[in-house]
């Protein structure tokens, strides 16, 4: 297939090239191919055939009643060849692509990657990682993060590399370069970046990065020239913060302009002094720090003139509208017919470097056992360097006949957890120790003696936490049974008590400092993660990774009363 030059595209194909949508809103069409050609999206959002709509999605289903992989591959390589401009695919993967197809690895997530202080691993992980999503048919992916760590926040909780910039860069710079080398383009995220101070999810809340111009380009704006100009991310996407060093204007709730809004940022700052040439696109634009300020219609209008070259997840009431919509807006004058051409070319540009054009194009990769087997390897070596020994009060190594019982408590919001960490006690039950579970519900259950009489008969008492960005959704935190929960193990159970963050490691500091025996940072729930904490509890591998955030807060290190 030849490139397609803009001369050669009506205005509403252009305007399709600047949009994606959400797969799940695509599902009971009787002739997707024909909706294709009457809306010609750019780009559809991976998302595991959420509707379990098996006639246009993919014929075969996993475990979750969604299409596999190796469908979602056919289904792929149909629309791209009844569209005229190839559909892209794209899927939101910070942890491999095991939570839209979950024969897929599940990868540890950014944290565990940058804890092994390896970018030759970070470089592998991202190329496996990439290898599996385009045997799946999807050439997309919305990662990595590199927003820096702010000590408790949002981006904190299992999303950031560091809260160090150049280790951030580091980071970020290997996992383009391997992702891109597997012929798989990198949206990194999200422009401009936070500012450590402000904690809420903008999924709910306006929020803003409040540093100062210097402080900006000392953190955010290093980070991301460096990146720009040392691995050419072909996509980058923009978070709804404000930043008002940069854009001032007030909003008519009051509020800061979101950067997605912004001509300042997007247009002056990010294409203008930054030089970024590759595509810019927004988050997604259901979210409360932008939807709430205009009709969504409008928003489209604002968010291409702002410098957005894709909009990403129109609602499903609006998918529709989206190409005639703006269309309309064209040729009413109030939007250039320049600027969706300048957008246009951009997703051109990038589809032509994933080699969609060529006329031998093909994604020939497949899920076999030989692929997967190869990730796991990596996942494994990673593992091993990964994992870190936060505190030990003189507990560990563990010995293996001094352990007859063993309690495993996990803490989290996620029942996928709950069931993962039973890894961890099948590795124990391997070693001849006999393994019991208790979940933060049924603590309630037992009398305040009968709690204590129960503790005693187990010789060692594993929490398991997993907390983490979205997990629960918002700002992360434990709520009341799990709280109570963590005050019992630790009244009852506190000289035989190992914590294991499985997800974000910054619980440290708020249950953990004086609790417990060893306190452990795995940072994912992986089975690599969970084999690599057992071996080193046992001082079978030692603990080499060296965790990449500030646990214990600045304002209490530096107290002069310490």
């Amino acid at each position: 297939m030849k490139r397609p030059q803009l001369k050669d595209l009506t205005l509403r194909e252009k305007v399709g090239q600047t949009v994606c949508v959400r797969e799940n809103l695509l599902t009971n069409i009787p002739d997707l191919s024909e909706y294709l050609k009457k809306y010609p999206y750019g780009c559809i959002w991976a998302m595991g055939n959420q509707l379990n709509d098996t006639e246009n999605m993919g014929e075969e289903t996993n475990k979750n009643g969604k299409a596999t992989g190796k469908a979602y591959l056919k289904t792929t390589k149909k629309l791209m060849a009844a569209t005229k401009i190839p559909v892209l695919m794209v899927g939101n993967t910070e942890s491999g692509f095991s939570s839209v197809f979950p024969e897929l690895t599940h990868n540890m997530g950014q944290m565990a990657v940058s804890a092994t202080n390896d970018e030759a691993l970070i470089y592998e992980q991202a190329a496996a990682i990439a290898r599996e999503m385009k045997a799946s048919g999807v050439q997309w992916k919305w990662s990595p993060n590199i927003d820096t760590d702010d000590l408790h926040g949002y981006s904190a909780y299992g999303r950031a590399y560091s809260g160090d910039p150049d280790q951030i860069i580091r980071c970020a710079i290997a996992a383009v370069r391997g992702t891109q080398s597997e012929g798989v383009a990198v949206s990194v995220k999200h422009f401009p970046g936070k500012d450590g101070v402000d904690y809420r999810d903008s999924h709910f809340a306006s929020t803003f990065n409040m540093q100062t111009r210097e402080e900006w380009e000392k953190t955010n704006g290093y980070i991301y020239r460096e990146i720009i100009r040392e691995s050419d991310p072909w996509a980058i996407m923009v978070g709804h913060q404000g930043l008002p060093c940069v854009d001032n204007t007030k909003m008519p709730n009051g509020t800061f302009i979101p950067s997605t809004l912004s001509y300042k940022i997007l247009t002056e700052l990010l294409k203008g002094e930054l030089g970024y040439k590759g595509v810019v696109i927004t988050d997604a634009i259901g979210m409360g720090a932008l939807y709430t300020h205009m009709p969504e219609s409008e928003l489209y209008v604002h968010l291409l003139l702002a410098g957005n070259d894709m909009i990403l997840g129109p609602t499903p009431q609006a998918t529709d509208d989206y190409i005639d919509y703006v269309e309309q807006a064209v040729l009413d004058g109030r939007i250039p017919e320049s600027r969706i051409d300048d957008a246009c070319e951009r997703v051109l540009q990038m589809k032509e470097k994933l080699g969609m054009f060529q006329e031998d194009f093909g994604l020939d990769l497949e899920i076999t056992p030989e692929l997967l087997a190869k990730t796991h390897e990596i996942e494994a070596s990673a593992a091993r360097k990964a994992i870190t020994l936060v505190r030990d009060d003189g507990m560990l190594p563990l010995k293996k006949e001094n352990l007859h019982k063993v309690l495993i408590a996990p803490v989290s919001y996620w029942p996928e957890f709950d069931e993962a960490i039973h890894h961890t006690g099948k590795l124990l039950e391997a070693k001849g120790i006999q393994v019991d579970y208790m979940l933060p519900t049924e603590v309630d259950k037992w009398a305040y003696v009968k709690t204590m009489v129960d503790m005693e008969q187990y010789d060692l008492v594993l929490c398991g936490s997993y907390l983490r960005a979205h997990r629960p959704a918002g700002v992360p935190g434990y709520n009341h049974w799990h709280q109570r929960f963590l005050q019992f193990l630790q009244t009852y159970a506190n000289n035989k008590l190992v914590a294991v963050a499985y997800g974000s490691p910054h619980i440290y500091f708020d249950y953990f400092t004086n609790t417990g025996k060893a306190f452990i940072a795995a940072y994912d729930y992986t089975k690599e993660l969970q084999e690599a904490v057992v071996d080193a509890l046992f001082g079978e591998i030692p603990f080499q990774g060296k965790c990449p955030f500030t646990l214990i807060p600045d304002w209490f290190v530096n107290n002069p009363f310490l």
